[in-house]
């Protein structure tokens, strides 16, 4: 009797210390993929605001436009997962750009990426929403910033194009995880896989449960284990859940 009892105990005890390491893998897994992505964003922000910073001076209008596409294409070069960079004028009409030489004359004032960033201070980065590419098959994240002369008027914006998918470091994805981050107003940036769907309302399992917390959820009608967390000074979460 005895016996059975001490094995019941320890079966009921390693059965509690396997969720426990579940839970904490869980956590340390969401961190993880959280912390690459914020500092992803960080270097493609850091090279924004590098640009709006050249941009701002009106010496720079007097650099041959030939230097200054292949300085923005050195700059792409260097951060992962950054396609392109560009500028416009307070009109949203392109000016410089890291993808074309000589640059196209588009306007772009509609694009929600300039009227957005034309509404920021100074220190304000705009995260939109990812744009579809009807020729390649990933999406498309552009970031933008005010560009402010010497006397402190908006004189522009400056672009940065990245890829979302870079966000996330799918290497590090177990084969029975999906994991999302999202925009605070409820705006899907990027999901691996792709293909996920019925994930839970982000702005309501927000409201409903602390962050890092486990809770145990259906997503397709199956059961997981998930958590989430925030990504750091851009206003993003991201979701990691595990199928059990």
């Amino acid at each position: 009797m005895v016996r059975f009892f001490l094995l019941t105990l320890m079966f009921l005890f390693s059965g509690v210390h396997a969720y426990a390491n579940m839970d904490r893998e869980l956590k340390l897994s969401a961190l993880y993929q959280a912390v690459h992505a914020q500092g992803l964003l960080r270097s493609v922000d850091i090279t924004l605001v590098g640009i709006t910073s050249l941009f701002s001076h009106k010496e720079t209008s007097a650099i041959n436009d030939l230097i200054i596409h292949n300085s923005l294409n050195r700059h792409v070069e260097r951060v992962p997962g950054l396609s392109a960079l560009f500028t416009t004028d307070v009109n949203g009409n392109l000016k410089h750009d890291s993808f074309r030489y000589p640059t196209r004359a588009l306007d772009l004032k509609d694009r929600a990426y300039i009227n957005n960033a034309l509404r920021l201070t100074s220190n304000e980065l705009y995260i939109g929403e990812p744009i579809k590419n009807a020729i390649v098959a990933y999406d498309s994240l552009p970031l933008s910033r005010p560009i402010f002369n010497d006397q402190g008027y908006i004189t522009g914006v400056g672009v940065a194009i990245m890829t979302p998918d870079h966000l996330l470091q799918r290497t590090k994805i177990c084969k029975k995880c999906v994991v999302s981050i999202f925009k605070t107003n409820g705006t899907k940036i990027v999901s691996f896989p792709a293909a996920v769907q019925a994930q839970p309302d982000i702005q309501k399992f927000m409201a409903d449960h602390p962050d890092n917390t486990i809770v145990d959820i259906p997503i397709n009608k199956l059961p997981t284990l998930t958590v989430w967390t925030q990504i750091a000074d851009y206003n993003l979460v991201l979701l990691y859940s595990y199928f059990k």
